[in-house]
């Protein structure tokens, strides 16, 4: 394994230990409690939140989308995650390499989720827990997949090659 690759695995696994040791307080401080409000509404109308902590068991994929598909879901993330480890042996633009390591640091993360949680192996609920607003309670590790897709976005943008010659 080449130099570049080892730093990005050893910082995608910095990024998955981060995102579970959240997700351990989350659970540790939240679970079963009333959501932390951070910012309250705006304006007195209003009953919602522009930022709160809240632990919300997420049995889907992005926004809960498809539920009743958790087995299914963990496997696509499994692929995923092989898929990116043998794509990052080979990649050479730094940019590229950020964004990759933060695209398998978020997937392992709620991977990890999906092995290790209620209520068993592949069938685990993803930990979410920062709400803003009305949008969709998410977590860390999605956060790391989001930037992931703006770094990629920039450099398909910016016609930068993920791998050259070396």
């Amino acid at each position: 394994m080449n130099k570049s690759a080892a730093r990005m695995f050893g910082a995608a696994t910095l990024l998955v230990i981060v995102d579970q040791l959240i997700k351990f307080l989350v659970v540790t401080e939240l679970k079963g409690k009333p959501a932390i409000s951070l910012i309250g509404p705006l304006n007195a109308d209003s009953d919602v939140s522009v930022l709160r902590f809240v632990f919300v068991s997420n049995t889907g994929a992005a926004f809960g989308l498809g539920s009743n598909f958790t087995l299914v879901i963990s496997l696509i993330a499994i692929a995923v995650v092989i898929g990116l480890s043998k794509w990052m042996l080979k990649i050479t633009d730094p940019i590229w390499m950020i964004a990759a390591t933060l695209l398998f640091g978020g997937a392992l993360g709620n991977l990890v989720d999906r092995v290790i949680r209620e209520p068993q192996v592949l069938r685990g609920h993803v930990v979410d827990f920062i709400s803003i607003g009305k949008f969709p309670v998410f977590n860390f590790a999605d956060i790391c997949i989001s930037l992931a897709a703006v770094v990629m976005i920039y450099a398909a943008l910016t016609k930068r090659e993920p791998e050259r010659l070396r």
